[in-house]
């Protein structure tokens, strides 16, 4: 009994070392299958999905919530709609959306229209087991481009662009909740497809003033539109939303282009005047940031962006996925990509049961493969709680132990690492697994829908 009280104390104590003690170490992997393109996967999750498209159709894979991987790795795991409008995809250059609300997530993307020569908002949403895929009502004739990412929205809702299906010129930007036709607004021409506010039920806009694209925002429960920018410089990537760094008020960020470097400004109501209070620059050499979008963490927020070169920069500049920090008082950024050279794109964000992670794609060869990067942004023991508390728990022994354990694995097994990075995996059944060829660390151990840790040491 005293043994086995000391190997248990022994591993906490190295599980704890371990963690407190980890500096961050870039863990950049593909997770999908590298001779096939996965083109802009939307992320879910609320519910541990991907969803995107392609000339066959609209296609749904599963997120594993502990290791942030996709299955199966070309993503076509279930196909929902193979008849979508690709014409209307590429008017507004964008594709499937997922809706996020209190009624779940659904799928939004530009549709062939039912009846007539238009457009129409498709929809796919799980019913029961299956995915079932229908029509948003009285839809024709709309494009949409983003939809609600809040899962506090009582009701899924959409942003979309009207179009005249004979010109295809648009008639106007127009919001409204999916299943209720008569909450629609039209905002009028120049928005370019505003962003729904995390914790309001409005969105963010950019359109021209003077021939200059601004940002505002529109909320629905008061129905009128307010300017928050005025300046010279043209506004891209408009967010709004409750910032714990600035006592849970409303903030508007976006990116203002300045002629040598891009700046994600962010703008607060100091005495009901919407004033510019502080501005975050690149920490890269690359200076143009693109697709930054906010996520949180640990009562924290974030952004993570894609830094690109500027016309002007040195071809040899590549691209590289970063993450910074808003908070004034405690200035964060961090690149979570990998050094090597590659064309980087579409970022997007998932938690896992660890931390947060950064998806991104890579056009390669003409294909485009699917990354996952770690943050370093998680508790390590939260994370095994979580995951513990989530899952059955697989009995490893011994443990610690730095050459053999000891676990059944009926179906196989796979091992990560505690960024969940894949290690060590066999589809065979197994009943001791050679460990010794692992790093010092701690590991988890996947088999048979079940979940356990282990400390390897030297």
């Amino acid at each position: 009994m005293k043994a086995l009280k000391l190997i248990v104390f022994i591993a906490l104590y190295l599980e704890i070392s371990i963690s407190s003690a980890q500096t961050f170490v870039v863990s950049d992997v593909v997770i999908s299958d590298s001779t096939v393109s996965l083109t802009d996967p939307e992320i879910d999750w609320y519910g541990h999905h991907i969803c995107w498209a392609n000339a066959q159709g609209v296609w749904i894979a599963d997120i594993d919530s502990v290791t942030g991987n996709i299955f199966p790795l070309n993503g076509q795991g279930i196909l929902v709609d193979s008849t979508p409008s690709f014409q209307g995809m590429q008017l507004v250059a964008n594709g499937p959306e997922w809706a996020m609300s209190q009624e779940g997530s659904e799928i939004i993307y530009s549709d062939s229209a039912t009846t007539g020569s238009g457009f129409n908002i498709g929809r796919v949403k799980k019913v029961g087991n299956l995915w079932v895929q229908s029509a948003v009502p009285n839809g024709i004739n709309r494009i949409p481009y983003f939809a609600s990412f809040d899962s506090a929205y009582a009701n899924g809702a959409v942003t979309s662009a009207g179009v005249n299906p004979i010109t295809l010129t648009g008639t106007g930007q127009i919001i409204r909740f999916i299943n209720n036709a008569g909450s629609e607004v039209n905002l009028g021409q120049g928005s370019k497809g505003g962003r729904w506010i995390k914790g309001e039920e409005g969105i963010t806009y950019y359109k021209k003033v003077l021939g200059i694209d601004q940002a505002g925002y529109y909320l629905m429960s008061q129905g009128t539109t307010v300017q928050v920018t005025s300046n010279s410089y043209a506004k891209e990537q408009v967010w709004m939303f409750r910032a714990p760094e600035y006592n849970n008020e409303l903030i508007l960020t976006c990116i203002e282009k300045k002629p040598t470097f891009d700046e994600l400004a962010i703008y607060r109501s100091v005495n009901n005047v919407w004033q510019k209070v502080d501005s975050l620059q690149s920490p890269s050499n690359r200076k143009r940031i693109f697709s930054p979008e906010p996520f949180w963490w640990n009562n924290k927020t974030y952004f993570f962006f894609v830094a690109e070169r500027m016309p002007t920069d040195p071809t040899t500049f590549y691209d590289e996925v970063w993450i910074m920090a808003i908070d004034p008082q405690n200035p964060f950024s961090r690149m979570v990509s990998n050094a090597f050279a590659a064309n980087r794109t579409d970022p997007e964000v998932y938690y896992t049961n660890i931390e947060p992670i950064i998806y991104y794609t890579e056009r390669r060869n003409g294909i485009t493969i699917m990354h996952k990067c770690a943050t370093g942004l998680g508790s390590l023991i939260t994370g095994i709680d979580n995951i513990i508390g989530k899952r059955n728990i697989v009995t490893i022994y011994p443990n610690p132990s730095n050459t053999i354990i000891n676990v059944e694995c009926k179906n196989g097994f796979q091992i990560f690492s505690s960024t969940g990075q894949l290690v060590k995996q066999n589809n065979k059944i197994t009943t001791q697994i050679d460990i010794a060829g692992l790093p010092q660390g701690l590991y988890f151990l996947k088999t048979d829908n079940q979940v356990g840790r282990f400390v390897k040491t030297e």
